[in-house]
């Protein structure tokens, strides 16, 4: 990989002072011309002997309006380094070049495509994109947004993705979503939503979770920012609509639970979740939970019996069960509880669940 055009781009202004003979098209291709032999670990000294040549160089002589563009050339310029890493690692390259063997050494395991290195720059540049987001400059953040989570979307095509311990990368992608909600026409703004959050990107690792943590709910968006996202109540319809058309995903079913409630209530959740039964037991759950926040452990009995009676065996199902055993306990009601505790084994036949079943049988004798 080399320099490319992105990465000369915050030079250029600086030097066209000194060579304004040129186009920046014509000086772009001198540029280039110059650092196509320039590797991956060269790029640094190449740059500084680059902004060495120009009178005057030095961060101040950098405008305020190059800020995004430092950060689209910082990321850039980490894509290039993972992507040559990726393919050294892919060809066999990679034992034989000492710049990645001084890095890592080598070692009977295979080498990680993403270093610590560079998960840590990853976290940066999200902080720092970020900060962009705080500032109310939602379409400088966009622009930065835009290129980080395709660099992710990148990684994880040939490699696991496992964002550093200080990056929460559902908050991100939640601001990223308000970021494109606000500065989208509104007649572009669904499938620009759809994309930002990531509607169908949930790992296929989180099936038995009520949902994939490391992706957002509306409620994360709506949270992103103070004040009310304008526009929402009229984009709920459409929003609701896409999403049905799109049920059969855990993520997308989890979605769509979430903008019914916002729409129709109690009673909208109540009539998918018993129009999906066992075809989707996250409706079931979400309602049982609805229910808990409003305090009300009555109801949980009654909808948890009838879940309980539609769905199949499984960790859905014991989940149901365990509302039906707290709502018991909160009613002081042993039968329910005895009945909560039993098809809890029953959906989940673990050794865990069997001693609290045969405690609670001896218990209440």
């Amino acid at each position: 990989m080399h320099l490319n055009r992105i990465a000369l781009k915050p030079y250029l202004e600086r030097i066209q002072e000194f060579c304004r003979p040129l186009s920046k098209e014509a000086l772009t291709d001198v540029l280039a011309g110059l650092a196509k032999d320039v590797s991956t670990s060269e790029r640094v000294g190449f740059l500084e002997k680059l902004e060495s040549m120009i009178p005057d160089s030095g961060p101040s002589g950098i405008s305020d309006g190059s800020e995004v563009d430092k950060l689209l050339y910082d990321i850039e310029a980490l894509r290039e380094s993972i992507e040559e890493r990726a393919e050294s690692i892919e060809n066999g390259d990679y034992w034989d070049d000492p710049d990645f063997y001084d890095e890592d050494g080598y070692d009977d395991e295979d080498p990680d495509y993403v270093t610590e290195d560079q998960r840590e720059e990853i976290a940066d540049l999200f902080m720092e994109v970020q900060s962009l987001f705080m500032d109310g400059r939602l379409e400088k953040a966009r622009q930065v947004y835009d290129l980080l989570f395709e660099l992710v979307e990148y990684i994880k095509s040939v490699s696991y993705f496992s964002s550093p311990e200080d990056l929460d990368i559902r908050e991100e992608r939640a601001n990223y979503a308000r970021c494109v909600f606000e500065t989208s026409e509104s007649k572009e703004r669904l499938p620009m939503f759809v994309e930002a959050m990531a509607v169908f990107g949930s790992s296929p690792y989180a099936g038995n979770r009520f949902y994939d943590d490391k992706f957002p709910l509306l409620q994360d968006v709506m949270d992103a920012r103070e004040g009310p996202m304008e526009g929402l109540e009229a984009f709920l319809p459409e929003w609701k609509a896409f999403l049905g058309r799109n049920e059969t995903s855990s993520r997308v079913a989890s979605l769509l639970l979430e903008a019914v409630h916002l729409t129709d209530g109690m009673v909208g959740v109540s009539s998918l979740a018993r129009k999906w039964q066992n075809s989707q037991p996250r409706g079931y759950l979400f309602w049982l939970e609805l229910l808990k926040k409003e305090n009300e452990p009555s109801k949980i009995i009654e909808i948890g019996k009838e879940a309980l009676d539609a769905l199949e065996d499984g960790l859905f199902r014991e989940r149901v069960a365990e509302f039906l055993i707290h709502a018991a306990r909160e009613q002081n009601d042993p039968d329910y509880l005895l009945l909560g505790i039993r098809e809890r084994f029953f959906s989940e036949r673990s050794d865990q669940n069997l001693r609290e079943l045969v405690g609670e049988a001896t218990r209440q004798n």
